[in-house]
């Protein structure tokens, strides 16, 4: 009989205090620009967010940027903008909106100990990216495509993987849920050898839809980063080697990741105001954290309850904490 699932999740409320810091936090900094400077570089921002966001809230949050937090928490209750904006264009939604919510994933950073992290490879460049469908790109399977997107772990492709990703749903659909399974779910269903070929430096890995190519080279699969463990794991075929060993491998984990996705896989089906923030493949000392996909085609025409163009958005940050790359 399988054991239940080694992956930690928690539901919490936004208080109404943290509620309304966000809200008036974001009216103070309205013109700053989150997407192309790095707001935790702002002492007095810093010093708002840490002085004021309530206990509980900071206690979490601390403690998952230390590695020893739930490895999925759900943070229902977060400000969004009622109505947004109803332009075609994403970049003017984005310009005619509030900065709650990039307020809200900069705090998460910030508690968490963490920087913004951006990859110039990306379609997104900037610190706060739009997970938001665009028609010329409907085909992808990305942040700003329609398709189901595969379980992956974030930038797994680049050296300094974020550690964890925080996501805020501003508009969501039903049916498309954001799904996550277990590094831990994962690697219970591989022999010790496989996992030992995994950790070798051996494979190279290639970026995915939504960015331009760029590959990791000479990398281990389950790879040790200080104190920290990164699992550069991808559903899809894009972790490549010559070594038959470890194509081997590839093909274990292939067929563990297939294993755990039969029993193993949560879903958040996100809806405005809900925010949920995961340990992207990484764990302090031992392999954690999760891989993320989307189940369920994103809709490009407008919402059943509106005539204007509604499509799901999230914003999304990757959060990376301080760690030093080490071969081991």
């Amino acid at each position: 009989m399988l054991s239940a699932t080694q992956t930690s999740i928690k539901e919490i409320n936004c208080s109404a205090f943290d509620h309304d810091l966000i809200i008036n936090i974001a009216e103070e900094f309205k013109e700053f620009d989150f997407y192309n400077n790095e707001i935790i570089n702002e002492s007095s921002f810093v010093h708002k967010v840490i002085e004021n966001f309530s206990k509980p809230m900071q206690e979490i949050l601390g403690a998952m940027g230390k590695g020893c937090g739930p490895d999925v928490l759900i943070i229902n209750n977060i400000p969004v903008d009622i109505p947004l904006s109803t332009y075609d264009d994403l970049a003017e939604k984005v310009r005619n909106k509030s900065r709650q919510s990039e307020v809200a994933l900069s705090s998460f950073c910030v508690l968490m100990g963490g920087l913004l992290q951006r990859e110039e490879s990306s379609h997104q460049s900037g610190y706060i990216q739009q997970i938001h469908p665009l028609k010329s790109y409907k085909q992808e399977s990305s942040g700003r495509g329609a398709e189901p997107l595969p379980f992956h772990v974030e930038n797994a492709f680049i050296e300094d993987s974020p550690s964890f990703l925080a996501l805020v749903c501003l508009t969501g659909q039903k049916n498309i849920r954001t799904e996550l399974v277990g590094v831990k779910d994962i690697l219970g269903f591989l022999d010790k050898a496989t996992i030992n070929t995994l950790r070798k430096p051996i494979y190279t890995i290639r970026s995915a839809d939504g960015f331009r190519p760029k590959q990791l080279e000479n990398t281990a699969v389950i790879h040790d980063l200080d104190s920290w463990v990164l699992a550069r794991i991808y559903e899809e075929d894009r972790i490549l080697t010559s070594d038959p060993e470890g194509q081997m491998a590839i093909v274990n984990l292939k067929n563990a990741i297939d294993q755990a996705k039969s029993f193993y896989v949560t879903f958040v089906e996100l809806e405005p105001g809900t925010a949920v923030i995961f340990s992207n493949g990484m764990g302090r000392e031992t392999p954690a954290g999760v891989l993320h996909g989307r189940s369920g085609r994103i809709s490009l025409t407008p919402n059943n309850q509106s005539n204007m163009p509604m499509q799901r958005w999230l914003q999304r940050a990757c959060i990376k904490v301080p760690y030093t790359l080490d071969q081991r």
